[in-house]
């Protein structure tokens, strides 16, 4: 998998991104999914970003891993490492039963953070500005459990 993604053209993986992360942002919208937090919100008059804010900003973090695979080709070590985040990050409303178990969702959010954040740390030894990249992952989730925690 790996070798057939490296294989790929920028172009071409930013394409696949937005496949997967198109399919998903759908699915969600078809199915009228309005997550435990988004209710919640409703009620209490607080802020969490709207659901299209929280797909685009994901569309453009996992666009972005799709950069940093791209620049790390040859290193599949690392690689690897971006491959699983993504995932990770894509299959988040699957294993949080479409954002209805406030429990799966923090405990997804902490290891997401987790692995993006050692993530990051290893690819800095070699690639300092490809770590900052992959940061902005752990940032964006930190901000959004931070506002999980107050509606919640």
């Amino acid at each position: 998998m790996i070798n057939w993604l490296d294989k790929r053209s920028f172009i071409q993986l930013c394409i696949l991104v937005l496949l997967v992360t198109g399919a998903i942002n759908g699915w969600i919208a078809s199915m009228n999914i309005e997550g435990v937090t988004a209710q919640k919100m409703h009620h209490n008059y607080q802020f969490f970003p709207a659901p299209y804010v929280i797909g685009t900003v994901w569309t453009l973090l996992m666009l972005s891993l799709a950069f940093c695979f791209k620049k790390l080709t040859g290193h599949s070590y690392y690689q690897k490492g971006i491959l699983f985040l993504f995932v990770i990050c894509v299959v988040y409303p699957m294993y949080t039963i479409g954002f209805s178990s406030i429990g799966l969702m923090i405990a997804g959010n902490l290891i997401t953070i987790a692995i993006a954040s050692f993530l990051s740390g290893i690819i800095f030894e070699k690639f300092k500005w490809l770590a900052g990249i992959v940061l902005l992952i752990s940032a964006w989730v930190v901000f959004v459990t931070y506002l999980m925690f107050f509606i919640h």
